[in-house]
């Protein structure tokens, strides 16, 4: 039956190219037609954005990475979902929103956004040595761990008041082709690979 949704949803979601807001500074939503059971996003502008699709109990049901060039609309026909509360979550490069989307009696209700700053680490390679500045740095414990290609650990270290000044590393004498940075707060995790040839 799950299964069965799933493809209900990836077959019966219909993007239209017309509007997800999504700028640096906000993100907001708009119920297209309450009638049609369906969703408008407007995307402000060049972006690229991760929505997902989530049901009541937490099951992933729909994931899309949204990439465009202008403004545009997406629309998301929401018929085949049966009654019930679902999330849709949207990452940005800076911040993430997730909206409640309540489906009752034909009807699709959109909760205000809980908007999230997310940070982003920007590492720069200069003369032997890697610099890890944390933009938007979170509050709390960050942890910073460095992988080789092989997903083995380097370098691992968690900083209890965050990342506030940026990092240095030496990586002069690494024998590594790629190393993969992966910075942790509570609530993100972020990914970046250094090619060191």
């Amino acid at each position: 039956m799950k299964n069965l949704l799933k493809i209900g949803i990836a077959a019966f979601l219909v993007l239209n190219f017309s509007a997800l807001q999504a700028k640096d500074v906000d993100f907001s939503v708009r119920v297209k037609n309450v009638d049609e059971k369906s969703v408008a996003f407007l995307i402000d502008g060049p972006q690229v954005i991760d929505l997902s699709i989530y049901g009541a109990n937490g099951d992933l049901l729909y994931t899309q990475n949204i990439k465009t060039k202008a403004t545009s609309t997406r629309t998301y026909n929401l018929r085949e979902l049966p009654d019930g509360t679902y999330t849709f979550k949207i990452v940005g490069e800076l911040k993430a929103a997730e909206y409640k989307v309540s489906i009752e009696n034909g009807q699709a209700k959109v909760s205000e956004p809980i908007i999230e700053e997310r940070f982003k680490p920007v590492l720069t390679k200069e003369d032997g040595v890697i610099t890890l500045d944390l933009k938007n740095a979170p509050e709390g414990p960050v942890e910073v761990q460095i992988l080789d290609r092989y997903n083995e650990p380097l370098y691992n270290q968690v900083f209890d008041n965050g990342l506030k000044a940026p990092k240095r590393f030496n990586v002069d004498r690494v024998f590594a082709t790629e190393l993969t940075f992966v910075v942790r707060s509570e609530t993100q995790e972020s990914r970046e690979t250094v090619q060191m040839y």
